[in-house]
């Protein structure tokens, strides 16, 4: 009982369709830049949220130096 799509339409959902398999691919980099020496406290601030629709989440490690510099 659905809806056939037709046409360029079609065409245009097809090509995106298959360009998805290159997310795999997708790679982010991550740094982290430790200094032991000067760090008193570290923390990790993680934020998410969510709707029907869709989720996200994100963590950032925080570290504070012996003179409140973050």
């Amino acid at each position: 009982m659905g809806l056939e799509i037709t046409g360029s339409l079609r065409d245009e959902f097809v090509q995106w369709f298959r360009e998805l398999e290159a997310l795999k691919e997708v790679r982010v980099p991550r740094w982290i830049n430790i200094t032991p020496d000067a760090t008193k406290k570290f923390f990790i601030h993680t934020f998410c949220d969510a709707s029907k629709d869709a989720y996200a989440a994100v963590s950032y490690l925080v570290q504070e130096a012996d003179d409140k510099n973050v």
